[in-house]
């Protein structure tokens, strides 16, 4: 997951924007709050149940109070939510290396890694006579990353989409805060955030619930050698078993 190629690619794509290109000095500070701390963080909430991983996740982001918000933040320089931004960008690109050429949700990433550069070339808004933003960036990062996770395929990339849902939650949680903490953003922008974390939660519980049934096909698959149906006892151990294992 998050492999530093993969890191370095990030690099190369959001620093170029039509022609146009940017070197930000934080990179080497994003990429050091994601290997030192996030990349740990998901492989870590990978091994609790699958009913506890997202609410794991939100304590952990919580700005003022989550170890692991602090942990990004320390190992990135006071540069975490920049980090977490650059995250989305190195997980969409995870995530279209993985897809096979025309899926659908390949044209919902390129926007998203369109907005993503633009931002990071021109800038996503300034402050000067009131609130300046940059629009195009941040209507293509929203649409973009909404669109994605409409078409996120729970049954494409067997490796990593478990991870890269889990990540993409823990940047959606983190920005969502960030963002409702400015009262100056427009309103629909913080809305927007949220809807984006709240379509990630629905798309985890659709995975969730297909590694469950998953599981309880495995489990039972592998009872069948130790007694036959029709057998009450081995029914009511069977269904026991089951039921401890989801």
């Amino acid at each position: 997951m998050l492999t530093d190629a993969l890191l370095d690619r990030t690099v190369i794509i959001l620093s170029s924007y039509n022609g146009q290109t940017k070197t930000d000095p934080a990179f080497n500070l994003h990429k050091l709050g994601i290997k030192n701390a996030l990349i740990g963080f998901i492989e870590q909430c990978k091994l609790l149940p699958l009913a506890q991983q997202l609410e794991h996740i939100a304590k952990e982001m919580k700005e003022k109070t989550g170890d692991m918000a602090a942990k990004i933040e320390h190992e990135s320089s006071q540069k975490r939510t920049w980090t977490l931004v650059f995250t989305l960008a190195a997980l969409a690109l995870e995530r279209k290396q993985n897809l096979p050429e025309n899926h659908p949700e390949i044209v919902p990433i390129n926007k998203l890694l369109s907005g993503l550069s633009n931002g990071w070339v021109h800038g996503f808004g300034s402050i000067g006579l009131g609130l300046n933003l940059n629009v195009e960036a941040i209507n293509n990062l929203i649409e973009g990353m909404k669109e994605w996770i409409q078409y996120f395929d729970i049954n494409q990339g067997m490796q990593n989409k478990h991870e890269v849902l889990l990540a993409l939650y823990a940047a959606a949680c983190s920005l969502e805060e960030k963002l409702s903490s400015y009262r100056i953003i427009p309103k629909k922008f913080k809305d927007e955030m949220a809807t984006i974390k709240s379509l990630i939660a629905n798309k985890f519980n659709d995975l969730k619930n297909k590694l469950e049934e998953e599981n309880r096909n495995r489990i039972s698959s592998a009872l069948q050698v130790l007694g036959p149906d029709e057998d009450p006892l081995y029914r009511q151990f069977k269904e026991q078993i089951i039921r401890l294992k989801t």
